[in-house]
C-alpha cells in the first residue's frame, strides 16, 4: 500500500507501478474528489436548485454534501447530504434569508475540497 504522509491515508492499494501482477494500469487511487466547479443557484419561492460541474478526474465523487450557513463564518451549520453523484440538487422549503453555500464531493477516501462559496437569497 502507498500512504499519504500528510494525512496518513491510503492513496493506492498497491505500490505505485505495480498491483502485484506487474500491471501499473490497475493501481486504484484512494483520494477524495477535487473541488466542484461553477456552483450556481436558482431560486423559485422556497425552492433552491443548486447546479455544479466536476473536473474530469479519476477521483470521482460518489455523492455530494451541501454546506450552508447564515454568514461565511457559519458555513457548515447547515449540512445536507445529497445521497447521489448527481451534480444537481433541489432543496425545498427553504425559509427566507440570505445563505452562504458551498458543495463538497465525497468518495471512499473521504470528503473533498469545497467549491467556492456563493450567496443565495431566498425571499
Amino acid at each position: 500500500m502507498v500512504y499519504d504522509v500528510s494525512t496518513g491515508g491510503v492513496i493506492a492499494d498497491a505500490p505505485l507501478g505495480s498491483d502485484g501482477t506487474g500491471d501499473a494500469s490497475s493501481v486504484v487511487m484512494r483520494e477524495p474528489p477535487p473541488a466542484p466547479d461553477s456552483l450556481t443557484a436558482a431560486v423559485s419561492g422556497s425552492v433552491v436548485t443548486l447546479i455544479w460541474t466536476m473536473p474530469a478526474t479519476s477521483r470521482a465523487a460518489t455523492e455530494f454534501v451541501v454546506e450552508a450557513g447564515f454568514s461565511p463564518a457559519a458555513i457548515g451549520s447547515i449540512t445536507i447530504s445529497t445521497g447521489s453523484s448527481s451534480t444537481t440538487t433541489v432543496v425545498e422549503g427553504v425559509p427566507p434569508g440570505v445563505y452562504y453555500v458551498r458543495v463538497r464531493g465525497t468518495n471512499a477516501a473521504g470528503v473533498g475540497t469545497p467549491s467556492v462559496v456563493i450567496e443565495v437569497r431566498v425571499d
